[in-house]
């Protein structure tokens, strides 16, 4: 996907992808594309950016996620592609299947692979309305193959948004561990 367009009910990421008519078609059936009206890469402003390498840097959103009852003001922006409520290291986990206990808590798992990545981040707007943005720009270590997405975190609704920036043909999810675990018994594995 380019231009920060964004999947409407989900995506088969193993599956084929390809443009056609205006919509995404994946593995025969189409998905609508709508348009990035929220906060993008080169809206954020923030102190966090990071080239290259692994690791987690902890980050204040300014607003609380709340998750089974437990309030995340702060997460954690892991270079290999996630979005984590507590720190983990994610390298321990390549290529399996979510839930997993390696990670404690709550994640968004937008593109969890050996990635070396820049990181921005940054919250827009006020409250209760204020959205909270993450944005990788990621490369597959190794190989070199582009990937760019980014997670939206919405302070009123609690509504979470991954979007697909830029993704190479080698880097459709193969590999990658993608999903949203909710804690460490239970998940919710896209493809």
């Amino acid at each position: 996907l380019a231009g920060g367009q964004a999947i409407q009910g989900g995506i088969n990421v193993h599956g084929w992808l390809g443009i056609e008519d205006g919509g995404i078609e994946s593995n025969g059936r189409t998905w609508n594309l709508s348009a990035n009206i929220g906060p993008s890469e080169d809206d954020i402003t923030s102190d966090l950016y990071y080239v290259g390498g692994s690791g987690s840097w902890p980050v204040n959103m300014g607003f609380p996620l709340v998750v089974d009852g437990t309030s995340y003001s702060v997460v954690y922006l892991h270079s290999n592609g996630g979005l984590l409520c507590e720190d983990a290291t994610l390298s321990a986990i390549f290529g399996t299947s979510i839930p997993t206990p390696s990670i404690p808590a709550c994640a968004v798992l937008a593109y969890l692979d050996e990635l070396s990545s820049t990181i921005y981040a940054g919250t827009l707007g006020t409250a209760p309305n204020r959205v909270f943005t993450a944005y990788w720009d990621a490369e597959s270590h190794p190989g070199g193959y582009d990937i760019d997405f980014s997670i939206q975190i919405h302070e009123e609704s609690g509504l979470i948004n991954v979007k697909y920036h830029n993704v190479t043909y080698e880097m459709r999810g193969g590999g990658a561990t993608i999903g949203f675990q909710q804690n460490p018994s239970r998940a919710y594995a896209i493809g």
